[in-house]
């Protein structure tokens, strides 16, 4: 899932300035699992605004960054009261923010989170390799990930050189695990070798793996060809999220 982290108060309030009717949106699905969204982070969102003397009204979308479910909820709940709107706060991630500039009906959009780059989903106090769960993807500008090859941990987030194909040029010296780039650091690399080891992996392929991603004439697969819906299933689709499933995502919680 996508993480999302509030942004500051202080910048919402400096986003919402100009802007006293304040309708809110808020994703059920990422953000909820963010503990951002959802119902919570809707009435928390609802709270502060009201804090500052705005007049408020919220509603949950079912995956806020899907374009369907967005046209729904915003064909259903703002675009019905949009003349009694000046802004749209959304709690989502990027996609979302998008999403609703694409089909919401004009108002300004507001974003009230960061997003923070893809992580696996587990259960609060659960246990689990925090150099795998808790370092947040950072989407490599390349497009091309790693980690087959690294045991879950994610180079680039974790090596202050972000060296990715393996061992900076100055690796530690036999015996020590101290980062040579800084010495507050122990070397990820010798815990990829050792993970990736424990897998049968060997971390040597990663050199092969390194010329393969600058193959220019190597493409990428294309995606199978999407079957487009007739409308209206596509409404039943649409309505059935938005109006039976998004009401009870809160449940979503229970997994964390």
């Amino acid at each position: 899932m996508f993480r999302t982290r509030y942004k500051s108060a202080g910048e919402i309030e400096f986003s919402l300035r100009n802007y006293e009717r304040v309708g809110i949106l808020s994703c059920n699905v990422c953000s909820n699992l963010s503990d951002t969204g959802g119902k919570k982070g809707l009435e928390l969102m609802k709270g502060l605004c009201e804090e500052w003397g705005k007049d408020t009204t919220g509603f949950l979308v079912f995956g806020a960054c899907v374009g369907s479910f967005m046209d729904h909820t915003m064909n259903r709940r703002i675009k019905p009261i949009a003349s009694q709107l000046d802004a749209l706060l959304v709690i989502s991630c990027a996609g979302g923010i998008k999403a609703a500039n694409i089909y919401g009906p004009g108002l300004p959009i507001i974003a009230a989170c960061d997003s923070f780059g893809s992580i696996p989903l587990t259960p609060r106090g659960g246990p689990h390799d925090s150099l795998v769960v808790d370092e947040v993807c950072p989407i490599c500008d390349d497009g091309h990930c790693v980690m087959s090859y690294t045991a879950g941990i994610c180079p680039v987030v974790s090596c202050p050189l972000e060296s990715r194909y393996g061992f900076c040029e100055k690796p530690p010296e036999d015996g020590s695990r101290e980062c040579t780039e800084d010495p507050r650091l122990d070397c990820v690399w010798l815990d990829i070798k050792e993970e990736a080891a424990k897998r049968g992996v060997d971390i040597e392929a990663l050199r092969e793996l390194k010329l393969l991603h600058e193959d220019e004439a190597l493409r990428r697969m294309p995606s199978p060809l999407r079957q487009t819906a007739p409308p209206p299933l596509m409404k039943l689709a649409q309505w059935s999220t938005g109006e039976l499933f998004n009401p009870g995502a809160e449940v979503l919680h229970w997994l964390r």
